[in-house]
């Protein structure tokens, strides 16, 4: 199982989160801080793949 866990800096858009996506396209499971995501849970839910 292929784990990513990111600590990005604080930021409006999800640019960290897409690029982790695009390095690790591998990966079972990303972990990112809560408020990272909180902002734009939604726009981060249409970037997951399926």
């Amino acid at each position: 199982m292929k784990i990513v866990i990111g600590q990005p800096k604080m930021e409006k858009e999800l640019k960290q989160l897409e690029e982790e996506l695009m390095v690790h396209p591998n990966a079972d499971m990303f972990i990112f801080p809560e408020g990272y995501i909180h902002a734009n849970l939604e726009q981060a839910c249409m970037k997951l793949p399926v």
